[in-house]
């Protein structure tokens, strides 16, 4: 039973749904549609203090309990009703696991473009980066940076840049290859992954992208966005984990600003700080 100073009111709300529907699964109707009002009602009612196994079973003890009293007055209880209360549990059981599902697929998505973000960035290109250690393929690790971004904000405003940025990310999914991978790393920096690729074919997909970014993403003065990229491909001499990828694809990502922005330097010709 729940104390009732720590009930909070969004688990008073969830407890009391939760027994309306039960009590109708158990005595009135034990279908597929009660089931599934259910499953809609508390999905829409679940938060993350509603979300675990020991609140849910403890909502679930409750509401059976009640239900079961008011019912038959303490009398024995009929195994039929537990086998039904069962089921509905577990029905609630699979809407916690949407939502935790959810909450974790928020945290590896970047909110505003809703591209992976960093953390799952890391996660996915050290995934990568061992299978392709084990298999023998290469990769391809791309910092992109878009020129002259924080003009844009300055000049436009930051709703101008964030159409910006959202722009951008749909066209590199649209230019990308089956199992490429693109994430946000921060700002107005992508990086996109590209397994299977070396430093001759990376060329292809990237000059693919600047044609499309300069054919369909314009400012409001109507001039093109441009990009500067950076590319360093696994295995590289001496590097052994995706941080250390990232970081030589920003070092290559520089010199492209450097050399006037709007255009591909591939690690290999950043060595000795060139």
């Amino acid at each position: 039973m729940f104390e009732e100073s720590k009930e909070t009111e969004s688990l008073r709300i969830f407890a009391q749904e939760y027994q309306k529907y039960l009590e109708r699964f158990l005595f009135a109707d034990s279908g597929e549609k009660t089931l599934q009002e259910a499953y809609d009602c508390l999905t829409a009612l679940m938060d993350e203090g509603i979300a675990e196994a020991g609140t849910i079973l403890e909502v679930h003890n409750r509401a059976l309990q009640n239900a079961l009293n008011i019912r038959f007055d303490n009398e024995k209880v009929e195994w039929l009703y537990i086998k039904r209360a069962n089921e509905f549990l577990t029905q609630a059981m699979v809407a916690m696991d949407v939502f935790v599902l959810s909450l974790r697929e928020d945290l590896r998505r970047d909110q505003l473009t809703h591209l992976a973000n960093r953390l799952y960035l890391r996660q996915e290109l050290s995934r990568l980066l061992l299978e392709a250690g084990e298999k023998g393929f290469t990769v391809g690790v791309v910092m992109v940076d878009i020129d002259d971004f924080k003009a844009v904000n300055d000049i436009y405003g930051h709703d101008e840049g964030d159409r910006v940025l959202v722009a951008l990310a749909q066209i590199m999914r649209e230019s990308l290859r089956e199992g490429d991978f693109v994430a946000r790393w921060g700002g107005e920096e992508f990086v996109l992954v590209l397994p299977k690729t070396d430093y001759e074919r990376v060329k292809i997909p990237l000059e693919r992208l600047q044609k499309a970014v300069a054919e369909k993403l314009r400012l409001p003065d109507g001039r093109s966005v441009t990009l500067s990229m950076g590319v360093v491909i696994f295995p590289e001499e001496g590097v052994q984990s995706a941080e250390e990828l990232v970081r030589l694809a920003d070092l290559a990502m520089y010199a492209a600003k450097r050399r006037g922005k709007n255009c591909v330097v591939l690690y290999p010709e950043t060595r000795g700080g060139n």
